[in-house]
């Protein structure tokens, strides 16, 4: 499952917005003269996952990425962060919470926290047992992308 989110830039005054339509909670403005692209880009993945980790910390719904290809740019979690939402979309599908997911893991409730918070430098043989725990697996893909200058 690849998790990509657009992105619009909103130019007013003499700031720029960064809009995504998948999250309204985020609020982020900037100078318009002080930032380039590559700063825009850095701080749409930075409030991405802010928002993730907040959601995925509060039990609310992570949602689809709307496919929007007038999107001035696309924003993608790192992998393992891609890894913990899919675990916790497969945990919510399954009705359970972390407890339910410590106990299937063997493990005490800080472990399924870490699992899922965002923050947290999980291993990928934790978050793999953790799958395993709700009887899945993770599988890896690789695609070809242009390099982004």
């Amino acid at each position: 499952m690849e998790i990509s989110y657009p992105v619009f830039l909103k130019k007013e005054d003499d700031e720029i917005g960064l809009i995504f339509p998948d999250f309204p909670e985020i609020v982020s403005w900037h100078p318009a003269d002080e930032v380039d692209e590559a700063a825009l880009r850095t701080e749409a993945l930075d409030a991405l996952i802010l928002a993730l980790h907040t959601r995925v910390m509060e039990n609310d719904d992570i949602p689809e990425a709307s496919d929007d290809s007038k999107a001035d740019f696309f924003v993608k979690p790192p992998p393992l962060a891609a890894m913990k939402l899919t675990l916790y979309r497969e945990l919510v599908a399954e009705g359970l919470t972390r407890k339910d997911l410590a106990a299937r893991m063997g493990k005490g409730d800080t472990m399924a926290n870490r699992v899922l918070d965002l923050y947290h430098n999980s291993t990928v043989s934790q978050l793999d047992k953790a799958m395993a725990a709700l009887g899945r697996r993770f599988s890896v893909s690789v695609s070809t992308q242009p390099l982004s200058p």
